[in-house]
């Protein structure tokens, strides 16, 4: 999967380019209806309708991020105990990945998230790892105090629970 995702926006612009490894169908099917969705304005954010993307962590992460327009000069910030997929997503839309170190549980510590955030930050990705779950409340506090964007990372908390309720 992460052969198929390209070091530039070709996919979003509808058109493979050669710096592109080939796909399997499937996957350049789901980023074609993506890309039409995208520039038909189909998809909607903060509303009811939501996309559901299972191409693996990478590519899932780097098209959140991008109908986010998070791209070039942006941060992100990211937990230092995470999958590689996290950052290189993060990079791969031309963002920079910002650090914060983790908890005991080894999940964002929220108490050093806030003095990572600058004006060039736009997203916080909570990583929920090993079973263990962010403290999303706290989060989403202080992503609505600095407007910022949540992509929530769910890969490796299968069958987690944050306050009775299973996580994404």
């Amino acid at each position: 999967i992460l052969s198929m995702m390209p070091s530039n926006d070709s996919y979003f612009t509808g058109e493979l380019t050669k710096s592109c490894m080939p796909t399997p169908a499937i996957c350049a099917i789901i980023i074609i209806f993506l890309d039409n969705s995208l520039s038909s304005s189909w998809i909607l954010f903060k509303s009811r309708l939501v996309l559901f993307i299972s191409l693996g962590s990478i590519s899932a992460l780097y098209i959140a991020l991008k109908c986010l327009n998070i791209g070039k000069d942006d941060e992100v910030i990211i937990p230092v105990q995470t999958f590689i997929a996290t950052a290189e997503a993060v990079r791969m839309c031309g963002a920079r990945p910002i650090m914060v170190d983790v908890n005991n549980y080894s999940v964002i510590d929220v108490n050093k998230l806030e003095d990572k955030i600058t004006k060039k930050t736009k997203a916080i990705i909570p990583v929920h790892l090993y079973g263990n779950v962010c403290n999303m409340d706290k989060i989403i506090e202080i992503a609505k105090k600095h407007d910022l964007e949540i992509v929530e990372d769910c890969a490796q908390a299968h069958g987690s629970e944050y306050k009775g309720k299973r996580v994404p």
